[in-house]
């Protein structure tokens, strides 16, 4: 739900604040980007630590678009100085995409061999989910006792910060 919340309320930041100066816009929308690649940071919504990466990179490149952006519609910077926010904003943009580009280049082909030469199937990166078939309810009493486990959720802060936890299933 991070990622969809950010990207709704970026939306949201850039339509509510059309009215605003372009400096003001901008600085709201720099702010803005921070605290989501600080939630991104310390949530990482995604299983795999590839996408998160991808992700918080994207966000960086983001907030230095937004940072240069500022100087570069500013009146008060010279010629120059905005061709050098503007050469700044294409080489950030430019390796990103690159990076993008390698990285999902790399992700398709490993998914491919693993599809045709592995015999298993590729991992998304994403959640899964499971889906069970229809069972009593003392079924799933009699699962639930038998399933108890020792679950680290050290990694997620919004679970626990106390490192393992007796978790029943």
């Amino acid at each position: 739900f991070i990622v969809i919340y950010r990207k709704v309320s970026l939306a949201a930041v850039t339509v509510y604040t059309n009215q605003w100066e372009h400096g003001t816009q901008i600085l709201t929308g720099l702010a803005f980007v921070l605290f989501s690649l600080y939630m991104h940071e310390s949530t990482q919504p995604y299983i795999s630590k590839h996408l998160n990466q991808v992700d918080s990179l994207s966000q960086i490149v983001v907030g230095m678009t937004l940072y240069c952006g500022f100087y570069y519609v500013s009146g008060s910077v010279s010629y120059g100085g905005r061709m050098v926010a503007l050469s700044i904003m294409v080489i950030f943009n430019l390796s990103f995409l690159l990076l993008w580009c390698i990285r999902s280049f790399s992700s398709v082909s490993s998914r491919l061999i693993k599809r045709f030469f592995g015999g298993s199937k590729p991992d998304t990166g994403f959640a899964k989910l499971v889906f069970v078939t229809p069972r009593t309810r003392d079924d799933l009493r009699q699962d639930a006792r038998e399933m108890e486990a020792d679950v680290d959720v050290s990694k997620n802060p919004l679970l626990s910060s106390k490192g393992k936890t007796k978790v029943r299933l």
